[in-house]
């Protein structure tokens, strides 16, 4: 979801279509690094610092690996993290809500969803991708108090909070980027016809996915066992066995790498009643994996 070139009919000249062709190529090299938009003016500037977008960027490469097999699949030859860079994260407040804030170079707005809507309960980020021909199409929103209160509520130490602030910033980031890399329309690629993103099953395993690769990006950067402690607390159960050890069945092992996700991905495109049912089934077992863990 976000920036596509739009060329109206009326520009006819061949030379003049590589030219704005070319501009937009160049613009796209210059984004080195991952792009956020401070919406909340530095409010929030010891949870957030700026100086670390190298460091986020360098963590996120980990993604274009996880989509290798995908690639493979579907044979594309794309730089991931080159998109993943592309898409704006806009840093927010609960009070920007339903309002449209302008973007800093932009020359354009964003409205800034409700975070306060049924659907969007217990969330602290969101990934939306919209239309194409949006002027941003694809986009990524953080709440900056939900990060606060939410790092607030579950630290005893009062000492630690900002700490631990900046460990879930850090993890919802990566999540809500773990969201667009398994968006099989960046790839160029539509989803099966009977396939739906507000579906029970989608949301089940994609938010599993998801918390997992956040998790794991933290972990493989030298994530201390405490904050490995507070991150387990902050997400699904199942992201957190996805990311340890895996989950077994008879045919497969499920876990955080290439082959996995990748099917993942391609289960949306090839979506069908006869993969339904199999999601429903290793759904099952995963709750089945999920209780042993409670009980253990």
């Amino acid at each position: 979801m976000y920036t596509k070139l739009i060329i109206g009919n009326d520009l006819q000249d061949s030379s003049s279509i590589e030219s704005v062709l070319d501009k937009e190529t160049v613009r796209r090299k210059d984004k080195s690094e991952l792009k956020t938009h401070d919406l909340t003016r530095g409010k929030y500037s010891t949870i957030y610092n700026p100086k670390k977008l190298k460091d986020y960027t360098n963590k996120m490469k980990e993604l274009s690996t996880l989509s290798s097999e995908f690639k493979k699949s579907i044979k594309v030859r794309i730089d991931v993290l080159k998109k993943l860079k592309t898409i704006p994260v806009f840093l927010v407040e609960s009070s920007m809500d339903g309002e449209y804030i302008a973007v800093p170079g932009c020359k354009c707005s964003v409205c800034v969803p409700n975070s306060g809507l049924e659907e969007m309960s217990g969330k602290l980020g969101i990934y939306i991708n919209s239309n194409e021909d949006d002027v941003i199409p694809r986009r990524i929103f953080i709440w900056m108090d939900k990060i606060f209160n939410e790092a607030k509520k579950k630290t005893n130490n009062q000492g630690i909070i900002i700490e631990n602030a900046q460990t879930l910033f850090d993890l919802v980031l990566y999540h809500e980027m773990a969201h667009a890399m398994m968006d099989v329309d960046l790839y160029g690629v539509n989803p099966a016809d009977n396939f739906s993103y507000s579906s029970s099953l989608y949301k089940f395993f994609e938010e599993a996915y998801a918390d997992g690769i956040a998790y794991k990006i933290l972990k493989d950067n030298g994530c201390t066992p405490e904050k490995q402690g507070f991150i387990e607390n902050s997400i699904s159960i199942y992201g957190k066995i996805l990311c340890n050890t895996g989950i077994e069945n008879v045919f497969a092992t499920y876990k955080i790498d290439e082959g996995t996700i990748g099917k993942w991905m391609g289960i949306k495109v090839h979506f069908d009643d006869k993969i339904e049912k199999k999601l429903e089934k290793l759904k099952n077992e995963w709750e089945e994996a999920k209780a042993k863990e409670d009980n253990s």
